[in-house]
Order: structure tokens, then sequence, then C-alpha cells
């Protein structure tokens, strides 16, 4: 977090996103960033958190979008796409929540599994109990499969290792 507020100190208008599953421990510090959306919350815990923070700021609501896991892999954070009753729960409690913007959704699709992800996540998009559901934005897709996530309605795709290269993991 040091080397990202020292980052911000110095490019202080750049939109940032955040894919973060520990949300609620660094809801305080991320709060605190002007031009941040965070697009990996998933427990209404997230949302009281982010919401008393921002609120402590006197910044603009905090853009955030909801993380469905879409592949019900167990290493993968998220909503169940299973459950899309606790969907509804957390879309509405950001709706309802005064310092923070629900923008949309997100996933993080299986390896080799894009496709179907993409189309779990249009299809839970158009079941949010919102006055117009198709407004919701799409955030998935990265680098290997960016092409297929527009073509099922993707507004957002991650493309870092197309522009950085690939990671480069320590050995274990």
């Amino acid at each position: 977090m040091v080397a990202l507020s020292n980052w911000i100190t110095i490019y202080t208008s750049i939109p940032l996103f955040v894919v973060d599953c520990r949300i609620q421990k660094k809801a305080k510090a991320l709060a605190q960033i002007e031009h941040l959306t965070v697009e990996t919350v998933c427990k209404e815990k997230d949302v009281t958190a982010l919401d008393r923070f921002r609120g402590e700021t006197g910044y603009a609501p905090l853009p955030v979008y909801i993380q469905v896991n879409t592949s019900g892999e167990e290493q993968k954070a998220g909503v169940p796409c299973t459950d899309p009753s606790l969907l509804h729960t957390l879309v509405k409690g950001i709706t309802g929540a005064e310092h923070l913007e629900f923008r949309g959704l997100m996933t993080i699709g299986a390896v080799g599994g894009g496709v179907e992800s993409f189309e779990t996540l249009a299809s839970l998009r158009a079941s949010l109990p919102l006055p117009s559901p198709l407004s919701v934005m799409l955030s998935m897709g990265m680098t290997s499969d960016f092409r297929e996530a527009i073509a099922h309605g993707a507004d957002i795709v991650r493309v870092g290792s197309a522009i950085f290269g690939a990671r480069e993991y320590p050995p274990k």
C-alpha cells in the first residue's frame, strides 16, 4: 500500500482500478484515493467499510463492481454465480449506500473457459433488480481472451500482459 500511496501522490488524476479480494482490510486506504474504482466487492462487509471510509473523505462516491465467481473455482473470490439472491442483496446494499456508486459486475473466468464465464455474467446482469440492468457495465476478459469477452458484452478488459509482458513468478 505504501508504494501505491507514493505513486498516487504523483499521479493524482489518473483513474485507477483495483482488483484485489482483500477489500475490507484495505478499505480505509482505498477510500482515500480520489480517482479509484474497486472491481472486487464481494461481501456486505466490503460495502459497509468502503461506504463508511469514503464518506469521511468528502470525495465523490466511490465506483465499485461486484466480483462474481462464474467459474466455480475455489481459488477464485467473488459471489458464487449459483446464488443470485446474494448478488441481488449486494446490489441493493451498494445502490443504497450514500458514498458508493454501483458500476457493474466483474469476473475472472476459468483459464480456457472464458466464453462460458462471459455468458454467465451477461445473464446475471440481465437478472439484476434495477430499472435498467443493461446499463450495468461488465468487466471481464484478459489478454488471452479479450476478443471473446468483447463479443459477449465486456465494457472493460484487463490486458496488462499484452502491455507489460507475462508475469514472472518466483519459484516456490
